[in-house]
C-alpha cells in the first residue's frame, strides 16, 4: 500500500472553485473519511486522486510518486462506486475477475485471489450467481470484491452505502470495518452518514465548501470542534447554539447566563452545548436556562425534548429517565459545564484559558 499526499490541490468548472488549494498527508494503512453537506466538493476530490478529475493547479502523490497528470489505470487505485456497476451478464466469478482478465493474468492466479477475496468478504458461495440474483448487500460486497481482488495501493470508496438500507448499511459497514483491519490497506472513503464517518474513519476530514474545516480522530472533532460549521454538522441531534454576550466568564443571554472557562475573552459569541450535555433541572439544582418545552420525539432507548429557549432558541436534549415534560410546560435546564464550546463572532473556537 502507499500514502497519499496532496499539495495544493484546486479544481474548478469555469470561473466556479469546487476546491481550494487543499493540502493534505494520509499515511499509509489509513483511513481516512471524506465528510461535508452536499456540495462541499468531497466527491470532486476522490475523482481527482483516482484520475477522473483533472487538478486545475497541485500536486497529487501516491507512494511518493507525482501522479497529477497520469490515468486512472496508472495510479494503483481501485474505486468502489456508490452504484455497483456489475456486468449483468457476467457471474460473480467474472465480475470480480474482469479487471485481472483485461490485465492478463495467469489464470491459476485469478482463480487463488477471486476464492480469496470471496472467502474474506463471505461470498464465496455467490461465485455462480447472476447480479440478478443478488441482494443490494450483497453486490455490494461484489463490487467491493472486485476492487480488491486487484491489489491496488490505495482503495477509493465513493459513499457505497448510500443505495442500502438502514439494516444493510449497518451490516456492510462493519464488514468495511473488518475489511481494513485484515487488509490494512490505504483506503479514503466519501460520505454524508456521520455514523459511517465516526465508526470507520481513523481521521476524518471535515469539508466546507472545498476547503478543509477541520482534520483530526472522530473524538476529536466531535468533543473539541475548532469551528462553528464543525460543530453544527457532526452530532444528531445537532449541537444546540445560543447567541451570548460574554464577560467575566459569564455567558448571558435572555436564556439564562451560564458560566465558561474563559478569562479573557469578551464579547459577542456563540455558545454551544451537546443534547447530551443539557438536562432537566431537578431535586433543587438552580436552572441555567429556561424555555417552553414544544416537542418529543421517543426513540425507544431515549427521548428527543425539544425547547424553545426564553430568547426563541430551539434546543434539544436527551431524556431517558422518568416522564419527559409535556409540550407546554416551562422547563429549567443546566449544562454539564466542563463540557461546554464558546466560539467567536467569526466562528472560531475560544480556547479555554
Amino acid at each position: 500500500m502507499a500514502e497519499v499526499k496532496l499539495e495544493g490541490v484546486t479544481k474548478s468548472f469555469g470561473r466556479t472553485k469546487v476546491i481550494e488549494g487543499l493540502d493534505l498527508e494520509i499515511a499509509d494503512g489509513e483511513l481516512v473519511v471524506f465528510v461535508g453537506p452536499s456540495g462541499c466538493g468531497k466527491s470532486t476530490l476522490l475523482r481527482m486522486i483516482a484520475g477522473l478529475e483533472d487538478t486545475t493547479a497541485g500536486e497529487i502523490y501516491i507512494g511518493g510518486r507525482r501522479v497529477t497528470d497520469e490515468a486512472p489505470a496508472r495510479r494503483g487505485v481501485s474505486m468502489v462506486f456508490q452504484s455497483y456497476a456489475l456486468y449483468p451478464h457476467m457471474k460473480v466469478y467474472k465480475n470480480i475477475a474482469f479487471g485481472l482478465t483485461l490485465a492478463k493474468t495467469a489464470k491459476e492466479t485469478i482463480d487463488e485471489r477471486v476464492r480469496r477475496i470471496a472467502r474474506l468478504l463471505q461470498i464465496a458461495d455467490l461465485l455462480d450467481r447472476y447480479p440478478r440474483e443478488l441482494s443490494g448487500g450483497q453486490r455490494q460486497r461484489v463490487a467491493i470484491a472486485r476492487a480488491i481482488v486487484r491489489e491496488p495501493k490505495v482503495f477509493l470508496f465513493d459513499e457505497p452505502l448510500s443505495n442500502l438500507d438502514a439494516a444493510l448499511r449497518a451490516q456492510t459497514r462493519l464488514e468495511i470495518a473488518r475489511l481494513h483491519r485484515d487488509l490494512k490497506a490505504t483506503s479514503i472513503y466519501v460520505t454524508h452518514d456521520q455514523v459511517e464517518a465516526m465508526t470507520l474513519a481513523d481521521r476524518m476530514v471535515v469539508l466546507n465548501r472545498g476547503k478543509v474545516e477541520q482534520v483530526g480522530p472522530p473524538g476529536e472533532l466531535y468533543h473539541r470542534p475548532q469551528t462553528l460549521f464543525v460543530a453544527g454538522f457532526l452530532g444528531s441531534p445537532r449541537m444546540n447554539f445560543l447567541k451570548v454576550d460574554v464577560a467575566d466568564a459569564v455567558a448571558t443571554s435572555a436564556a439564562g447566563a451560564v458560566p465558561v472557562d474563559v478569562k479573557t475573552f469578551t464579547g459577542p459569541a456563540t455558545l454551544g452545548i451537546r443534547p447530551e450535555d443539557l438536562h432537566l433541572a431537578q431535586g433543587g439544582t438552580s436552572p441555567t436556562i429556561r424555555g417552553e418545552a414544544t416537542l418529543v420525539e421517543d426513540l425507544g432507548e431515549t427521548r428527543i425534548v425539544h425547547v424553545q429557549a426564553a430568547d426563541g432558541t430551539d434546543l434539544a436534549f436527551h431524556h431517558r429517565e422518568g416522564e419527559p415534560p409535556r409540550p407546554g410546560t416551562t422547563v429549567g435546564l443546566v449544562v454539564t459545564s466542563n463540557r461546554l464550546h464558546l466560539f467567536d463572532a467569526d466562528g472560531l473556537r475560544v480556547p479555554n484559558t
